[in-house]
């Protein structure tokens, strides 16, 4: 699936997965929704950042998971929080959350800046969803502090 990267195309993402997914228990794919909808829309804001141009979604099943492949040609590449200061769970804020609810949601987040935009693999579990959550399977899962370096092929 290819989408403008403007916000108002995202809404077109949730029913990609609900198309693609519709065996998925309702929470799982409401979750996934949501955590690749934010990445998404980090993606139009951020990457973009007012820029044209589009975000590529592609969706692949192989033995029980799901890999969620989304590609941009954005001009920015991703730029990690500042982790130098504590997060506070009282600070009640409007934004920010979008990398935060991805990491719960995702088992697995690689990041990599390419010649010409940026690619993100999510993988997760097709059937027990939250069983697999910070699982490793043979490849580097992000933490938040890890976030902060970006992930590239030897």
């Amino acid at each position: 699936m290819i989408v403008p990267a403007r916000l108002e195309s995202l809404e077109q993402i949730g029913a990609f997965i609900e198309s693609t997914l519709p065996a998925m228990p309702d929470r799982q794919r409401r979750e996934l929704i949501l955590a690749i909808h934010e990445l998404c829309a980090n993606i139009v804001e951020h990457a973009y950042a007012g820029a044209m141009g589009h975000i590529t979604l592609t969706i692949s099943r192989q033995r029980g998971h799901l890999t969620f492949l989304i590609r941009d040609s954005a001009p920015n590449a991703y730029t990690p929080p500042d982790h130098s200061t504590a997060y506070n769970p009282c600070d009640v804020r409007e934004r920010g959350w979008g990398m935060l609810i991805v990491q719960r949601v995702i088992a697995e987040v690689c990041y990599r800046r390419l010649p010409n935009g940026n690619e993100w693999r999510l993988h997760t579990h097709l059937n027990d969803h939250a069983e697999y959550r910070g699982a490793v399977r043979g490849k580097q899962r992000l933490s938040p502090e890890m976030l902060s370096a970006q992930i590239t092929d030897p």
